[in-house]
């Protein structure tokens, strides 16, 4: 789908008198390379106006920030994933690629923050979405290894396969500047609401405040776990007792044996310290839209 949708937007850009390149990629290492070869001609070039443009899903946004980064060059995105968590907190959505074009074409470059995750060894990795440092990412890393089976059900059986020998770790935590050591079940850090093809994790975290939405969800039965969990596709689990929300702009988050993983792609094992970098993306984007009210209900 992502090179369909991307098909129909080179065409339109081109119909409109833009200068297009587009470069289909044969797997990861060949979008790295491609993705930082077009940030290295923008560069190169600061007297024409480039947009580096990510077509597909969150994981292909992922790999385009990695190269984009800190740099000024302005990134497009044309939504063609499954879950589109990113292009939908940006205001993007999951739109025709004919109106992606429109939006490439006449759409303001507004500035918006990312995460910022620095593991032990000084790598830095850029997100757009939400970090996992929990439950969520031990499902993650068990699912990692079953290959061969559809993406909806390798996720049901992670969560299962989990769930059978999951304990709360122990996480110490540093929330601007204040330690907090505590037992948890699932730690999340936002800089926009949602992730897993659309699961409210941190329903209020705002992509333009500079400011991270750090969830934690202390120990619970599991029973009682299982109820809960289901409400984070309406982002009604923020009123659960045993949950937890800090608005913060920098975390380090340690805890031992936990992968991380950020815009659902593993990033490093913790400790991590992780920030909110103010407006650093200059997205092309018609408005980020503010963040959903969401109820209290069960």
């Amino acid at each position: 789908m992502a090179h369909a949708h991307a098909g129909v937007v080179e065409r339109a850009l081109r119909a409109a008198g833009a200068r297009v390149w587009m470069r289909p990629t044969e797997d990861v290492e060949h979008a790295r390379q491609e993705a930082a070869a077009a940030v290295a001609r923008a560069l190169a070039e600061p007297d024409v106006e480039h947009v580096v443009v990510a077509a597909g899903g969150d994981g292909s946004v992922h790999l385009v920030l990695q190269a984009i980064g800190d740099s000024g060059v302005p990134m497009g995105v044309v939504p063609a994933g499954s879950g589109d968590d990113a292009a939908r907190a940006w205001g993007l959505g999951r739109g025709e690629p004919h109106r992606m074009a429109e939006v490439l074409l006449t759409a303001p470059v507004t500035p918006v923050d990312l995460g910022r995750a620095e593991a032990a060894d000084g790598t830095v990795t850029w997100f757009a979405t939400v970090l996992a440092a929990g439950f969520d990412a031990r499902v993650s890393e068990r699912s990692l290894g079953m290959t061969g089976v559809p993406a909806s059900v390798r996720y049901l059986l992670a969560v299962a396969g989990e769930l059978r020998g999951f304990h709360p770790i122990s996480y110490r935590l540093v929330l601007d500047g204040e330690p907090v050591d505590t037992d948890a079940m699932l730690v999340a850090l936002g800089n926009s609401p949602s992730y897993g093809r659309g699961m409210l994790v941190c329903p209020q975290a705002d992509p333009t405040d500079g400011r991270l939405d750090v969830v934690l969800l202390h120990p619970i039965p599991i029973p009682e776990f299982l109820r809960v969990f289901p409400r984070v596709y309406r982002g009604t689990h923020v009123s659960h007792p045993a949950v937890q929300v800090r608005r913060v702009a920098e975390a380090t988050v340690h805890a031992p044996d936990v992968l991380a993983f950020a815009d659902g792609e593993p990033v490093a094992r913790l400790p991590l310290r992780v920030s909110a970098a103010k407006g650093v993306l200059r997205l092309v984007t018609a408005g980020v839209p503010p963040p959903r009210r969401v109820g209290v209900g069960p």
